[in-house]
């Protein structure tokens, strides 16, 4: 915010101080170190040094502990995530859908630096999707395929015999 000055008030910023600019507000800066000078129509100026503009680590998630389905219907999965770099607070969503533009997500808030998404089922891939509060996000997002669960389908088969006039019989159980 400039205060003071006459007139119109005009911004130069490093490396091209020289080219004046009405606008106060500069994008596109990459991480480094700055010099602005601010001047107004009377050529009076002030010059601030090293103005350093720094930039976050990337957004990076990595996957922690998986636990498989245990047993077919079970829903008992889990997929643990662990996520580094970004600014601010993270967001996650998971999805079973392939990665689309118009898929339409759900986020949840992550307290830390660790989410697990719990009740999950074996046998279908998983994409997770995380952001943080910059609003940038991993790209691609973490693809994860759950391995099947254990599916027993057990059948028994009863087969009755006689042997010296006493009945009885002989119970097999298959499993699939």
């Amino acid at each position: 915010t400039t205060s003071g000055g006459s007139g119109t008030i005009q911004y130069a910023i490093s490396p091209n101080l020289n080219q004046f600019v009405n606008n106060n507000v500069f994008t596109g800066l990459t991480a480094g170190f700055y010099d602005v000078v601010v001047q107004d129509q009377n050529g009076c100026f002030q010059t601030f040094f090293d103005i350093e503009i720094t930039e976050p680590t990337p957004l990076d998630a990595t996957f922690g502990t998986v636990v498989p389905e245990l047993c077919l219907g079970a829903a008992d999965g889990s997929i643990t995530i662990d996520i580094t770099g970004g600014t601010g607070d993270y967001e996650v969503s998971i999805s079973t859908i392939v990665p689309d533009p118009s898929n339409v997500l759900t986020y949840v808030p992550v307290t830390g630096s660790q989410h697990v998404f719990p009740n999950l089922t074996g046998g279908i891939p998983y994409w997770i999707y995380v952001r943080d509060s910059n609003g940038c996000n991993i790209n691609p997002p973490l693809q994860y395929d759950m391995v099947p669960p254990v599916d027993i389908q057990p059948s028994a088969t009863v087969t009755p015999n006689c042997t010296g006039n006493i009945p009885g019989n002989v119970v097999t159980i298959d499993v699939n």
